[in-house]
């Protein structure tokens, strides 16, 4: 769930799919990593011992394929 209305609480939407394989993942956070060219990064745990990550640059409307973030490690 995503809202870009400045603010507006009300104003929440669903993004895009991302697919994430077999990996499963959960406990997903978003950022807005640069506010005025809509990027988005979501951060999620996995089953394993790895962090997962994806990238929007479309205000979440669709994003990259998902992949392993090997220097962020989490525990089990």
């Amino acid at each position: 769930m995503l809202n870009d209305f400045n603010g507006q609480v009300d104003k929440w939407y669903l993004g895009g799919e991302f697919h994430f394989e077999t990996y499963f993942p959960n406990e997903c956070q978003a950022v807005e990593l640069l506010p005025n060219v809509n990027s988005i990064f979501i951060n999620s745990r996995s089953l394993g011992t790895k962090r997962i990550g994806s990238y929007s640059d479309n205000g979440g409307i669709t994003f990259k394929k998902p992949k392993l973030l090997h220097t962020l490690v989490q525990p089990i």
